[in-house]
């Protein structure tokens, strides 16, 4: 039908009129309709508009923020903002190098254990659901979750990122007290609210990856000004560099443990004050043989100290166990030491932490082979003053021993007559030019025995100690016109190895000079030879009852050319030989004397030689 006039409107009938009404109000009802739809449409819009709008400025202010807590508080508030709802919450859940838990809500307060029971119902919940799924809870669903959030209703969801082992949960809605104040948690309002998430979790990732970097900056910096700081005295800066260990790893105590040494470097902050790590040195033997048994370059290892636990058993608090990283620390294909790093939670280091030990590992072994060289330094001076010691007085003792005994022979030559029928004084200096050769002989024979031993290596060989020491006795008994008896307790089955021509000069010595000062007005003069093993040492006793030796010479007898008795003839390097060359089987003498009753010489040696390797 087209428009009607009014003429057209005159000409009906009232029935038609009727009609014609009522048609009019289903059009005008009709586009009333599609009014409002448009209306709801224009709102619906409007609404996401709004949202679209709150979510980029949420974007821009997340990109200002720089710590996670502002950041938190930053998405727990825009919750509320930009859903308009009464209440918003953010968990946060990490799991890189040891488990953590960070949230904020706004419009409700929660305490950290209702915090973490919330975590567990959400993670226990949503992992039965696909990442940034979102759910809508009404009132009566979740018991446990109503009983710590009294909600009316809720729109929760969950956003992952397996890269860096974080997950985010997000909950919003309205309480049971505020639910005829908020509209409904209507369906519109998840897609968006899923969205959000993502954007969280990116703003997040994008957080820590600068926080990593700065991390990772400030690291490499801390290193420099320690490295820059270093003093003259590698054992200060081997400590320093726990320190920065402790320091860098954020652990609760760092050692590093040489395995040739009894000093222990060691940095202990107690960071957690609920339960700081106590250490005692059995722990750190325990921690030192895990790591250098360990076949990987940075091992892990789980362990409690008994004090640690007691400790914790008298306070209530749970046992648990703490973790050590540790790492060997390596010069010139060595292993010199272990450092460890102790932390009191089941941290789990990252790649940047594993790097950052190494450096530190490789910075101990530089200052390790540093220290190596300044004792090194120290010994070859001290051995370069004793060598020049030596020689002024080997000089001047060998020009003297040798130079008196040819003067005596030069003199007593010039006295003897060739041509003379008595021959009876000839004799006589004839006899006193063979005592000078003599003296002359012994000199140079010890002389001989001192270059040896200083010049020719070790050759170790099965020992007959009985055989050296009667050898020994028979080779030197008539050094002396008085009679000495020889007495032997010698160990049955007695065997060692050691360099046998080197033994048999430090026994005959001893020996000769038992016999030599051997006391004439007496005439139960002996020598007592004591050999026996004890564990892993061979100890030779050498008793006799002869002059003795003063306690102010007995510290003196073995220096170069000391003599302590005037009675004989020698040149007082015997002993100084036999010191020198126990020294290099790297065994020791000791001697204790009682002047007029006695004296007594103790060897100890290994029942095995074997070259001592240089100490790293």
């Amino acid at each position: 039908m087209g428009i009607l006039t009014h003429t057209d409107l005159e000409d009906l009938s009232k029935e038609q009129l009727i009609h014609q009404f009522r048609d009019l109000q289903l059009r005008i009802s009709r586009f009333s309709a599609v009014e409002q739809s448009l209306i709801n449409v224009r709102d619906r819009l409007d609404s996401e508009v709004v949202m679209h709008k709150r979510m980029n400025a949420f974007n821009k202010e997340a990109f200002e923020e720089s710590e996670v807590s502002d950041f938190l508080l930053l998405v727990a508030e825009s919750i509320i903002d930009i859903f308009e709802f009464e209440i918003g919450l953010v968990i946060v859940s990490s799991q890189n190098n040891q488990f953590s838990l960070s949230y904020e809500m706004e419009g409700f307060s929660l305490h950290n254990e209702e915090a973490y029971r919330i975590y567990n119902l959400l993670n226990g919940n949503l992992n039965y659901y696909e990442n940034g799924k979102v759910l809508k809870l009404n009132d009566g669903q979740w018991d446990d979750l109503s009983n710590l959030i009294p909600f009316n209703q809720l729109m929760l969801t969950r956003a992952v990122n397996q890269e860096l082992n974080v997950s985010i949960y997000m909950v919003g809605g309205v309480l049971k007290s505020g639910a005829l104040s908020y509209n409904p948690v209507d369906e519109k309002r998840a897609n968006a609210f899923g969205l959000f998430a993502q954007q969280v979790l990116s703003q997040f990732n994008s957080l820590q990856k600068a926080k990593l970097i700065q991390s990772s900056e400030y690291r490499l910096s801390r290193l420099a000004k320690v490295f820059l700081g270093f003093g003259s005295s590698p054992i200060e800066n081997i400590g320093k560099l726990t320190d920065v260990a402790c320091e860098l790893l954020n652990s609760d105590f760092c050692f590093y443990k040489g395995l040739d040494k009894i000093d222990l470097f060691s940095y202990s902050s107690s960071k957690t004050s609920q339960s700081p790590i106590f250490l005692t040195i059995n722990d750190i033997i325990y921690l030192k043989t895990f790591i250098r048994n360990s076949s990987e370059e940075t091992s892990i290892d789980t362990h409690i100290p008994p004090e640690f636990k007691a400790e914790m058993i008298s306070k209530g608090e749970d046992v648990h166990q703490f973790r050590t990283v540790g790492r060997k620390v390596n010069l010139e294909g060595m292993t010199t030491g272990i450092l460890g790093i102790c932390f009191a939670s089941a941290t789990q280091p990252t790649d940047e932490d594993k790097q950052i030990i190494g450096i530190i590992a490789a910075a101990i072994a530089v200052e390790e082979k540093r220290h190596l060289a300044q004792k090194e330094l120290i010994l070859n001076n001290a051995e370069l003053k004793k060598i020049n010691s030596e020689l002024d007085n080997f000089v001047y003792s060998v020009s003297h021993d040798l130079r008196a005994p040819l003067l005596a022979i030069k003199g007593l030559l010039a006295l003897i007559d060739t041509k003379s029928v008595d021959t009876q004084e000839n004799d006589q200096y004839l006899a006193l030019v063979a005592e000078s050769v003599s003296r002359m002989d012994e000199t140079i024979k010890e002389i001989l025995d001192y270059s040896r031993n200083a010049r020719l290596g070790i050759r170790p060989e099965f020992i007959n100690i009985r055989e050296i020491v009667t050898n020994a006795f028979n080779d030197v008994k008539y050094y002396s016109d008085h009679n000495v008896d020889l007495m032997l307790d010698i160990e049955n089955n007695l065997q060692f190895s050691s360099d046998k021509p080197r033994l048999n000069t430090v026994v005959k010595n001893i020996i000769a000079n038992s016999v030599k000062y051997s006391r004439r007005e007496i005439a139960n003069s002996y020598i007592r030879v004591k050999a026996y093993k004890k564990k892993d040492e061979i100890i030779l006793r050498i008793e006799d009852n002869g002059e003795g030796i003063s306690e102010a010479n007995l510290q003196k007898v073995f220096n170069m050319f000391f003599r302590a008795s005037n009675s004989t003839s020698g040149t007082g390097l015997g002993l100084y030989i036999c010191k020198e060359i126990i020294s290099k089987l790297n065994g020791r003498i000791e001697v204790s004397s009682v002047l007029g009753k006695g004296s007594v010489f103790t060897i100890y040696l290994p029942s095995k030689f074997e070259p001592e390797e240089e100490s790293i």
